[in-house]
């Protein structure tokens, strides 16, 4: 976002549609787009926390069930985290639906 300020304040129009389209963009596709390729947002890897598949915890989830499973955290937002206590794997709904799964780097849950 910083990035993309600095380049449309380097324009002397305004290019509302432009910045709208970007924020949106950015907004939408920031945490489907590093959990599908990196395991995980950029807080995500500083606090060692991963998102995998459920059923292979070595791959990262596909880009559809990413953006999916922001979809829903979004919708749901702090109601996805009230089934963590009660799954084996302390999954909230928003990963239940994607099947995915939240690990931490220092050990397996």
């Amino acid at each position: 976002m910083i990035i993309a300020a600095h380049i449309f304040s380097l324009f002397n129009a305004a290019l509302p549609r432009a910045r709208i389209i970007t924020l949106l963009s950015i907004f939408l596709l920031y945490d489907p787009l590093f959990v599908s390729s990196f395991g995980g947002t950029i807080g995500h890897i500083i606090i060692g926390l991963r998102v995998k598949e459920n059923i292979n915890e070595q791959k990262n989830i596909h880009f559809l069930l990413a953006f999916v499973r922001y979809i829903i955290k979004l919708l749901l937002g702090w109601i996805s985290l009230l089934t963590i206590s009660k799954t084996q794997k302390k999954r909230a709904i928003h990963d239940i639906i994607s099947g995915s799964v939240v690990i931490s780097k220092n050990y397996k849950t």
